[in-house]
């Protein structure tokens, strides 16, 4: 990228340090509880089963993961009582819904910004507008394929 790339300017370098910021928490680090936080921001609340199938990764880092959610605010847990036996539900918390409002905004100011220069420069085939991040949960095609997509 030459010298007069959108992320090169000072102003516009603000919703990549505000993404940079909302990554100083170690919660946010993971892309598996990243995963986790966007997809309960999408649906509310998601069972466990729905978790491992959705982040692919094992029960026992599902656990953890979801532990660490969970103890600092983002997310809440709890055994519901089914025909089948207890399961355990994830569901989003205030803070874990503000926290992906932010995340959210600062993606989309990151692709206006990319779409912009692109359109200045013009590069044609530009991705649309469309919002990625907000399409509805698609069993067996994690989210993250989509988030990959937006840029």
């Amino acid at each position: 990228m030459s010298g007069e790339g959108v992320f090169e300017h000072g102003e516009e370098l603000g919703p990549l340090r505000g993404l940079s910021g909302l990554f100083n928490d170690s919660a946010l680090r993971s892309s598996v509880r990243l995963l986790i936080l966007i997809s309960l921001a999408l649906n509310k609340k998601l069972s466990f089963v729905d978790l491992l199938e959705l982040t692919g990764v094992g029960k026992g880092s599902l656990s953890n993961h979801l532990e660490r959610l969970s103890s600092t605010g983002y997310v809440k847990t709890r055994i519901v009582p089914t025909l089948s036996g207890p399961r355990l539900v994830a569901e989003i918390t205030e803070k874990g819904m503000d926290t992906y409002k932010v995340y959210l905004d600062l993606v989309e100011k990151i692709r206006a910004a990319k779409i912009s220069e692109e359109s200045q420069q013009g590069v044609s085939g530009s991705p649309s507008k469309t919002n990625l991040l907000v399409c509805p949960l698609i069993k067996n095609e994690p989210l993250y394929a989509h988030w990959l997509n937006a840029f």
